[in-house]
């Protein structure tokens, strides 16, 4: 069984208190004026919140205009806006996504090093161990500062869409475009909604939905991983003894018990952001995986 380490419990407490924090900062439902618009202008933001100017507002703008400009509705414009960062954030993910498999490919050599300075806890030798460490990830071109990028931009684009999702005025305040979905308030929390109506069975299928490709976004890198590593090394006693279970594995179900928590106690328009930002993840990582078999293969060639 996994368990979460120091950091990862200091990730999801902090996850925790900036969705409180943007909760609490949320402006008011009575007053339109505090809400983002299509008028409203990057300096007056800018100088109230700098985050909400850089990345709340763009992302406000592209779900007012899908839904008040070209009246998709509230699906259509918090799809579109998903899709959009992500396509923007593709490549740094894809980059971070390549990292973590070579180094899931060099663990057993890893492990090795590790074997090698096992009791030895002076100075020298830990320094020792890590210019071996440091050369290891240098012979193969990897990088981890854009390695971890990965696991880190997730988290501010979260914030984004959260703050986005309060202060987008189309899902609050529209007058000509209406805010419904089969007769669902898309802007209720779940919860709040499946009480609310006849038509509450939309919010528990969105719910089923998110929690599912949530799940299957977390999980398939690690499927993907262990596949190639199955290729590449067939998998020997050896490399059984060598490669520890997935470091993540206790992370991937920490961010679900996350999401299940933000869900419930966010508007539903937050569950449609992780459904469409699940699917885009889902094909970021096939599309990764296609990269990175393409690039070993071209290398086992160069050898």
């Amino acid at each position: 069984m996994n368990h979460f380490s120091r950091m990862q419990k200091r990730i999801l407490f902090a996850i925790i208190a900036l969705v409180v924090l943007v909760g609490c900062s949320r402006p008011d439902l009575n007053d339109p004026t505090s809400f983002y618009t299509l008028t409203t202008s990057f300096g007056e933001v800018w100088a109230n919140s700098k985050f909400n100017a850089l990345f709340v507002l763009p992302i406000t703008y592209v779900i007012n205009y899908v839904i008040e400009v070209l009246g998709w509705g509230t699906i259509a414009g918090i799809g579109i806006a998903t899709i959009l960062v992500n396509l923007i954030t593709m490549p740094l993910m894809l980059n971070s996504q390549k990292g973590s498999s070579k180094m899931q490919l060099l663990q057993p050599q890893i492990n090795k090093i590790e074997k090698k300075y096992e009791g030895r806890t002076d100075q020298q030798s830990m320094m020792m161990k890590s210019q071996e460490t440091q050369r290891l990830y240098k012979d193969n071109d990897i990088k981890m500062f854009s390695t971890l990028m990965g696991s880190f931009i997730p988290l501010p684009l979260l914030m984004a869409m959260l703050s986005a999702v309060y202060y987008t005025s189309s899902l609050w305040h529209s007058e000509s475009t209406p805010r419904l979905f089969l007769g669902a308030n898309l802007s209720e929390k779940p919860f709040d909604g499946f009480r609310a109506g006849p038509n509450g069975w939309i919010f528990i299928v969105i719910i089923i939905l998110m929690m599912g490709s949530q799940y299957i976004s977390m999980k398939l890198p690690q499927f993907l991983n262990k596949r190639r590593m199955e290729k590449e090394r067939s998998f020997k006693a050896y490399d059984k003894a060598q490669v520890p279970k997935d470091p993540m594995g206790g992370m991937a179900n920490m961010m679900i018990v996350m999401m299940i928590f933000i869900a419930a106690t966010t508007p539903t328009t937050m569950s449609i952001y992780y459904i469409f930002s699940s699917l885009m993840a889902i094909v970021r990582t096939y599309l990764g995986d296609v990269i990175i078999g393409r690039e070993r293969e071209k290398a086992n060639r160069g050898r």
